[in-house]
């Protein structure tokens, strides 16, 4: 064994570790609130297709509904202007809702996040 050889971390290299971990921390803080957000969205859109499909609710009221449910549970985000209906084949009606989050991160930088959900309403 060579007495003189030293183990352990620099000053350097744990001011690295440091800065790459806080970056880490940024990032997981700044991101998971709209991937949390998105679930209540993807929840809302789920229960009100299967509302949709049980009582048979016209067009026109599902957008209404579905705003309606997204503000009840503290979804700001997302209105009137994401949401598409398309009809599609054998009577079945596709329900959109694809929105765009961004997040500022440090200074100039920022995470764009982009958001689809999808549920098949059967008429």
């Amino acid at each position: 064994m060579n007495k003189n050889k030293q183990i352990g971390l620099t000053i350097v290299s744990l001011l690295v570790m440091l800065i790459i971990s806080f970056f880490i921390i940024i990032t997981v803080v700044k991101v998971l609130p709209p991937y949390i957000e998105n679930l209540s969205v993807n929840n809302s859109l789920v229960s009100i297709a299967d509302e949709i499909n049980l009582k048979k609710i016209k067009e026109k009221d599902i957008k209404s509904k579905l705003i309606k449910r997204l503000v009840f549970n503290n979804v700001t985000r997302v209105n009137e202007d994401h949401i598409t209906i398309s009809d599609g084949k054998d009577d079945n009606t596709t329900l959109n809702i694809k929105y765009e989050v961004r997040k500022p991160i440090i200074g100039n930088v920022d995470f764009i996040l982009t958001f689809q959900n999808t549920e098949v309403i059967n008429f």
